[in-house]
Parts: structure tokens; sequence; C-alpha cells
């Protein structure tokens, strides 16, 4: 079935779900309010308890706004989470290393990121030995790490009451 998350999902009933999974979706909908609607139906969706996995920028700077995704800051997406019931469990980074470091003023890992996407422009294959050489590095740090300079995943859970 193909849906937009920012209208109601018509097939389905309240509470359906245990577990609703919007990887990569959410920071795509340009338009706050929306993006705020599109929260709200998951919530809606879960069942009471159930549990929304996403991804978010979630930035501790101001919110950044592109043509097709919108990097929001952590405030307006607690905000957008609390609203729409649900709390978050828990907030850990997808990636250090391996995408654009959004959330990071470190100068030496935006060199680093713009280094690695020039050699990956000039040469595809350098990108694929790239990724396989980072990976285990970046499975290591988001292990540990609570904060991430990139995409990070939440997961929510739907208010029991």
């Amino acid at each position: 079935m193909q849906a937009d998350v920012g209208e109601r999902i018509v097939p389905y009933d309240a509470e359906s779900f245990d577990a609703i999974s919007c990887m990569d979706v959410l920071f795509h909908i340009v338009d706050d309010n929306r993006y705020r609607q599109a929260v709200g139906h998951c919530a809606h969706l879960l069942k009471r308890g159930g549990l929304l996995i996403l991804t978010e920028n979630c930035l501790h700077s101001p919110t950044v706004r592109s043509k097709s995704q919108v990097s929001s800051s952590l405030p307006e997406v607690e905000d957008a989470i609390t609203a729409a019931g649900l709390s978050i469990l828990e907030r850990r980074p997808m990636f250090v290393l391996m995408n654009t470091p959004v959330d990071s003023k470190n100068a030496a890992l935006n060199r680093f990121w713009a280094f690695l996407r020039a050699l990956a422009r000039r040469n595809r294959h350098f990108g694929f030995l790239a990724g396989i050489a980072l990976y285990p590095l970046d499975l290591a740090l988001t292990s540990f790490l609570r904060e991430g300079p990139s995409t990070e995943m939440l997961i929510c859970r739907r208010d029991a009451t």
C-alpha cells in the first residue's frame, strides 16, 4: 500500500499496530503542520504502549530547511512527539562518520565529510570502499555515543492512558 503519512491512512483503524517504523521519512515533510499531523497519525494508529521508531536530525541549533528536507531542532521534534501523546524512550545516533554532520560545528569532522564526499563524487568505487572501511568504526561509535552529529534514531512509546 502507498500512502501519505501526512494524511489519514484510511484502511486502518485507531490502535491497529504494536509498532510503526518511519525511517528517513518524516524529515522529508517540509510543511510544519503536515509534519505534526504525520506524527499524530502514527500515534493514532499505535496501540496504547505501542512503539514509534523514527529517524530525525534533532539539531541543537535552529531548524535548517531545504526544498526537500527539514532538519528540525531537537525542541521542535520533542514538541511534535509530546503533542501526539508519545514519550521518547531513547534517542541514539544512527551515524557518526557516514552521513553529513548537519548537527556538528566541529571543523575537522565537517572537513573530513567534505573530503569524503568530493572523493566519492570523483569515483563511485571510492565511496563504496570508504563505506566498507568506515562502517566498523561508525558502528562502534554509535554503540556508545549518546549524541550524534547526524541522523539519530528515536524510539517513542504511545502513552498507555
